[in-house]
């Protein structure tokens, strides 16, 4: 019933004693006004899911996350030892 104006629910019933005979009688409106936001619906995810996957075949080492894109620069630029804390090691405690 979502197919069909209306503004209060006393409008969806109108003159019909059940709302199924209500859907009955204005079925084919309904399918209709369906059509037009399902179809055009559908034939949207097509596209974007049609233009996703060929995107994906062009550029397949674009990062997708911040994350991801860090730990690529890292990565490229290696790891290399501060000067400043160069001795500095967490694992050893001092000797008395």
């Amino acid at each position: 019933m979502l197919y069909i104006p209306w503004r209060k629910y006393a409008d969806i019933l109108g003159n019909y004693l059940t709302y199924e005979a209500r859907y009955r009688e204005n079925k084919e409106n309904i399918d209709i006004g369906r059509r037009s936001y399902v179809d055009d619906a559908t034939a949207n995810i097509y596209q974007l899911e049609k233009e996703f996957l060929s995107n994906e075949v062009e550029e397949p080492d674009v990062p997708v996350t911040e994350l991801q894109h860090q730990n690529e620069c890292d990565a490229q630029e290696g790891s290399q030892q501060s000067h400043d804390y160069g001795c500095f090691n967490q694992g050893i405690t001092p000797k008395k």
